[in-house]
């Protein structure tokens, strides 16, 4: 069966470097590598877990995304990024560069998007797709054939399939997941949602009514003052659904043999490790590959 693993880069970038920066790792120019280190980490126990036979790995676009320009307060809640993240991008960029694994980007796109899409294009050429993020919005694009590779916060990942989405969420369906947060808002990306309206609400109502148009659809049948703020937010609780649906059909091109894990270029990878002084990363190279690829070295 043909698998494909797509990596939402900038979620385990930052998951690296707040988990592992009590390691204080730093190069020999004195940079700071832990955001780095803790992802390529992540990047081989992810590909370990899968065993792809595909892959790529998504990042944002530097361009102002279709969602921002909707809503302005988009995400504007969150903190600047950290510099030592923003240094490590073009790093891990060109590891991946060097491992021969795709980097998927689309202007006015967020990576949310991209995943979305190619999962889509390749469930519909028969692969089996695993998304590997820790962002719950991911939950909605889980389907037969589409799975969500989480990590758990003691260690390993969970994969949840659909009836894991639904079980975890109390609902009936991973789409009503989009409901869910349209209802109930997303702090980490300044989603409104509906004022008062919290996740046990938001899952009875949709447990009743089965989605925000079945709510509007049946609006007599809406009682309790909580409830009836749905009513009342309307225009915000749609504005909100347009926010947190993920986009399944960005101009994104899916051909399958770009996406082919391929062998990766061990001169330009060990430069690289070597660089950075990830010393175990260079020794697993060496047990890996015949001697005289690294004679160099």
């Amino acid at each position: 069966m043909k698998k494909i693993l797509l990596i939402d880069s900038m979620a385990f970038i930052f998951r690296a470097f707040y988990g592992f920066n009590g390691a204080n790792l730093t190069n020999e120019k004195g940079e700071n590598t832990v955001a780095v280190y803790g992802f390529c980490l992540f990047l081989d126990d992810l590909i370990k877990l899968v065993a792809p036979t595909h892959i790529a790995v998504a990042f944002e676009s530097p361009v102002e995304t279709f969602r921002k320009k909707a809503y302005p307060q988009y995400k504007a809640t969150r903190k600047d990024t950290p510099h030592e993240i923003i240094d490590a991008i073009p790093v891990i960029q060109k590891i991946l560069k060097a491992r021969r694994i795709p980097i998927l980007q689309q202007d006015g796109y967020e990576a949310d998007d991209v995943i979305g899409t190619v999962a889509n294009k390749a469930k519909q050429k028969g692969f089996e797709v695993f998304m590997a993020t820790p962002d719950k919005d991911y939950a909605q694009l889980v389907s037969e054939q589409v799975y969500m590779c989480r990590p758990k916060n003691g260690g390993g990942y969970e994969i949840l399939n659909p009836q894991d989405v639904c079980h975890k969420y109390g609902l009936n369906d991973t789409q009503q997941v989009i409901d869910l947060l349209a209802l109930m808002g997303d702090k980490s990306d300044n989603i409104p949602g509906c004022t008062g309206i919290g996740e046990k609400t938001a899952v009875k109502l949709l447990q009743q009514f089965g989605s925000i148009d079945g709510i509007y659809a049946h609006r007599e049948e809406v009682k309790g003052g909580l409830e009836s703020r749905v009513l009342e937010q309307e225009e915000q609780v749609r504005f909100s659904y347009f926010l947190a649906k993920i986009c399944t059909d960005a101009p994104i091109d899916f051909q399958e043999s770009a996406f082919a894990v391929q062998p990766a270029d061990t001169t330009a990878l060990l430069a690289i490790y070597k660089e950075l002084n990830f010393n175990s990363f260079i020794q697993q190279l060496h047990t890996s590959v015949a001697p005289q690829q690294l004679e160099l070295f």
